[in-house]
């Protein structure tokens, strides 16, 4: 994804045949590696999206499908959609009794519809381009992070310091794409149940109740896991679980929660190029993250966002929006 020659190659066939949304993203990915020319840098600082994207319309569910990567699993998202709400209730319920369920009150909510917070405004715009639901949003000064999502008994982001001053437009429009995609609900479960041996014992724990037949289907660990899934789930519910687990068995494939995971946050950093709409921009941002996830590293996520970056899935998302380069 670093050959520079590809993407001097997709410039010229792009501007040759007169594709300029499709030439413009050769030279952002160009200037992001420090190999553009005077004119690639020029068709670049024409196009940049410095004062933002203005999508004249909003993704559609079908449109997610151009989100995720090859490797993700619809049939491992189907299960946590449909065990998410329980699981999430489960974990509400055990911060409540442990005493570490975050205490969020009106003085740090803010409104969307009047808050002057840049990051505020953009994610209330983030939601309304992505059809997210939008979280209740807390600003914590004292907060040393900038967008994080809190695990609390409805949907709720934090807004820090980090993000309270001197991020430009495009920077803001990144971390909102990435950061509200874990507030799909069939994504939100994953803000609960962020380590892999938690989320493995949550998966395995369902698969073996809808499948009593299964190996290992009598060795349920967490009995009160157990029972909460009994109680929130219905007949509609095992079924669905039952149908997406036996989807995956009768391909030759297993359930992999770390490749989902993944995939996932693969998706989540292409949402954010796409509601910042600059490469750069998204290349000097993960320059600086540390985070790991499910083993996944921020230049690994680079890797994929470069080839994506002038993918026709992305030109089509950008083409859908009405912020291709004209």
């Amino acid at each position: 994804p670093t050959r520079v020659e590809t993407y001097h190659a997709l410039f010229r066939m792009y501007t040759r045949v007169k594709k300029h949304d499709r030439a413009f993203q050769a030279c952002a990915a160009l200037v992001h590696l420090g190999d553009a020319d005077l004119d690639e840098q020029m068709l670049y600082q024409q196009y940049r999206p410095e004062a933002g994207l203005r999508p004249t319309s909003a993704l559609d569910e079908k449109d997610w499908a151009e989100l995720y990567p090859l490797e993700h699993d619809a049939n491992v998202r189907a299960v946590l959609e449909v065990i998410g709400p329980t699981a999430i209730a489960y974990r509400v319920a055990q911060l409540e009794t442990s005493g570490k369920l975050p205490v969020l009150t009106a003085k740090t909510r803010q409104d969307p519809e009047t808050s002057t917070v840049s990051a505020v405004r953009s994610l209330r715009w983030g939601s309304q381009v992505l059809r997210v639901p939008l979280p209740e949003i807390h600003v914590l000064p004292d907060l040393a992070s900038g967008i994080s999502a809190i695990q609390a008994q409805q949907p709720a982001i934090a807004v820090g310091k980090a993000v309270l001053s001197g991020r430009s437009v495009a920077e803001l429009a990144f971390l909102v794409g990435r950061d509200l995609t874990y507030f799909r609900p069939e994504h939100r479960m994953l803000i609960y149940f962020p380590s892999m041996p938690e989320l493995t014992a949550l998966v395995t724990t369902a698969i073996r109740m809808a499948l009593p037949g299964s190996a290992g289907a009598a060795s349920l660990r967490d009995r009160a896991l157990a029972e909460a899934l009994e109680k929130g789930l219905d007949a509609t519910g095992w079924e669905r679980v039952r149908t997406a687990v036996q989807r995956v068995e009768s391909s030759g494939s297993t359930i992999d929660l770390r490749g989902y995971v993944r995939s996932l946050e693969i998706a989540a950093t292409r949402v954010g190029l796409l509601l910042s709409g600059d490469l750069p921009t998204a290349g000097k941002l993960l320059a600086t993250d540390v985070r790991e996830v499910a083993g996944l590293r921020a230049a690994d996520r680079m890797r994929d966002l470069m080839p994506y970056a002038v993918s026709s899935p992305y030109a089509s998302l950008r083409a859908k929006l009405g912020v291709e380069a004209m």
